[in-house]
C-alpha cells in the first residue's frame, strides 16, 4: 500500500495525504526523506508529529515552538501554531468533529513542493464539502463526501452517482493509487508519492 498520496481537487487545490501514524517535517532538498517537505530554512528533519490514541504529539529534533513556547515534546490541540526554526510556521487544524484527521497548513509564506496547499495526517477519514466544518471546502458540493481507509486502500463515500476511473458508482467505491473521481459538483484525482 502506498502511504502517501497527492490529492488534486479541481478548482480548489492540492493536498498531501499521509496515511502513516508519523509525519516528519523537514527542508525540501534532494535526498531528504520526510513526509512533509517545506521550502524553508529548517533542518532536513526538523520535527515529527505522531498520532496515537490520545491525539497528536510534536517532537522537536531542532529548535521548535508551539504557540511561542520552546518545546522538546508537546501534545497538540486544534489551532496550535508550530514554529520551526526562526520563521517557518504551521497551524494545526482538527476542526472536523467526526474525524481525528489533522491538517498542517503553512501560515508563514513558505511553501510545500508540487503546489500543495496543506498536509493531512489521515486518521480515519477526510471530509470534503460545502460547510465550514470540513477538511477541504468545495463550495459546489451539495453534500459532503468522505475519503476513508478501507482494508489498506482508500475508499470514497459520495451520495448519489459518480465515476471512478470512468466506471459508474453509486454512494461508495474503492480507489486505486492513481484514481480519478468525478461527480456532481466535484472532480478529484489521486497520485501516489
Amino acid at each position: 500500500m502506498v502511504d502517501q498520496f497527492l490529492l488534486w481537487v479541481d478548482g480548489v487545490g492540492g493536498y498531501r495525504i499521509c496515511l502513516g501514524g508519523r509525519v516528519r517535517i523537514g527542508q525540501a532538498v534532494p535526498g531528504t526523506e520526510v513526509e512533509a517537505p517545506v521550502f524553508a530554512d529548517i533542518g532536513r528533519h526538523h520535527a515529527t508529529v505522531t498520532r496515537d490514541e490520545e491525539g497528536y504529539v510534536l517532537e522537536a529534533v531542532k529548535k521548535t515552538q508551539v504557540n511561542g513556547q520552546p518545546i522538546d515534546k508537546a501534545v497538540l490541540r486544534d489551532g496550535d501554531r508550530l514554529t520551526l526554526g526562526s520563521a517557518c510556521q504551521f497551524q494545526l487544524g482538527m476542526a472536523v468533529s467526526m474525524s481525528a484527521t489533522a491538517r498542517l497548513h503553512l501560515v508563514s509564506g513558505h511553501r510545500f513542493p508540487n503546489g500543495v496547499d496543506a498536509v493531512f495526517l489521515l486518521a480515519d477519514s477526510l471530509v470534503l464539502g460545502p460547510d465550514p466544518e470540513v477538511h477541504v471546502e468545495i463550495a459546489d458540493l451539495e453534500q459532503p463526501l468522505h475519503l476513508y481507509r478501507c482494508g489498506g486502500r482508500l475508499g470514497i463515500h459520495a451520495a448519489g452517482e459518480f465515476s471512478i476511473d470512468g466506471r459508474p458508482c453509486r454512494d461508495r467505491g474503492i480507489l486505486e493509487s492513481s484514481s480519478v473521481v468525478r461527480g456532481k459538483g466535484f472532480s478529484l484525482a489521486l497520485e501516489p508519492v
